[in-house]
């Protein structure tokens, strides 16, 4: 891969993961307040006896109730439709409830949504998280503090833990990291592994069952609920900023419902009393923005140029220890001497006051 491929990709993860700012000021712009969706409702022709939720299982599902369950009940609230609902037990079994019409609305992470929208093209985005100020988040490359490990350059023949391949933070773009540092994860690591979740990933290091872990910025958020002490951990690299998971409807939803959804999402925040009740500390969520399929055309590029990742023979994670030994005589490649990718400072975005 070029440099120059490198440089408009990581151009366009910044750019399609940024909202809200004024293109002369480059100043974050308040979004404007939404009208109250509770106040005047579609007419719908054909709802659903009960609104099904589904979510990939990214990090430990005990956490993912605590702070979603709040949500769907409010969302349920304000529609006026009972929900449910449903944890996937992995990222590819949510896609296939996907397949087997089982959901009418479906959070996705990135890497996820770009893969489904190509078999289900009437998913439709409608909204991303704002998280702590920022409605996008950056991957980790991350060891045990007492392991003395600090770069890239101290982990050839190491255990690397991943999380699914259809992760972006967990997967994809430490990828594209090594790729542009020059490492090939086979010859580079002595093995390689799919953990699952981050939360279980961060675990993995902890427990060293692996001696590196591809994260996201999150699961340190959310480390002390999961009884992980994030002081432990020693963050080696960063990857480019990453668009949130996507909230889509499915093709059992008709319009009016998507919009009564998507009105009731924007309506959450944290600058309202009702808004700071439902949403979660833990995950310190301001409330939801609008959501477009192009915020993600960033990672769509990114899964082009490495769409010839082999990962059949890594195994995945189910509770006991599994690990795949890459090839030996495998041609050895060597790091650069590069700093650590520079991430560009987060942008901010603005909720509306209640």
């Amino acid at each position: 891969m070029t440099r120059i491929a490198l440089g408009l990709l990581c151009a366009c993860l910044l750019a399609a993961s940024t909202v809200g700012c004024d293109e002369k000021s480059n100043q974050t712009q308040p979004l404007s307040h939404p009208k109250p969706v509770h106040r005047r409702l579609e007419p719908l022709k054909n709802p659903p006896a009960k609104l099904i939720f589904g979510m990939a299982p990214t990090m430990d599902p005990k956490i993912m109730r605590q702070t979603y369950a709040p949500i769907i009940k409010y969302l349920s609230q304000q529609v006026g439709i009972q929900s449910e609902l449903r944890i996937a037990a992995s990222y590819q079994q949510l896609t296939d409830w996907l397949g087997s019409g089982h959901l009418h609305v479906v959070q996705m992470p990135p890497l996820s949504y770009v893969r489904a929208k190509l078999l289900y093209p009437k998913l439709r985005p409608l909204v991303r998280q704002v998280h702590d100020g920022s409605d996008s988040y950056i991957g980790y490359l991350v060891a045990r503090k007492s392991s003395g490990l600090r770069s890239l350059s101290q982990l050839r023949g190491k255990r690397l833990g991943l999380i699914d391949p259809n992760s972006a933070s967990g997967f994809l773009m430490p990828m594209l990291l090594f790729e542009d540092r020059g490492i090939e994860p086979r010859s580079y690591f002595s093995s390689l592994r799919f953990l699952g979740n981050h939360t279980r990933a961060i675990r993995a290091v902890l427990d060293g069952r692996v001696d590196v872990a591809a994260v996201d910025s999150l699961s340190m958020t959310t480390a002390y609920a999961a009884g992980i002490d994030p002081d432990q951990i020693q963050i080696l690299a960063k990857t480019h900023r990453i668009p949130f998971d996507i909230w889509c409807t499915t093709r059992l939803v008709e319009p009016a419902l998507a919009r009564r959804i998507r009105g009731a999402f924007i309506e959450l925040s944290t600058r309202t009393n009702e808004g700071r009740r439902v949403l979660s500390s833990n995950l310190k969520i301001n409330g939801f923005i609008r959501a477009r399929d192009s915020h993600y055309e960033g990672i769509r590029r990114a899964l082009r140029l490495l769409k010839k990742i082999r990962i059949d023979d890594i195994p995945r994670e189910k509770g006991g220890p599994e690990s795949v030994t890459p090839k030996t005589g495998a041609p050895q490649s060597r790091p650069t001497s590069k700093p650590v990718i520079p991430v560009p400072r987060k942008p901010v975005v603005v909720l509306p006051k209640g």
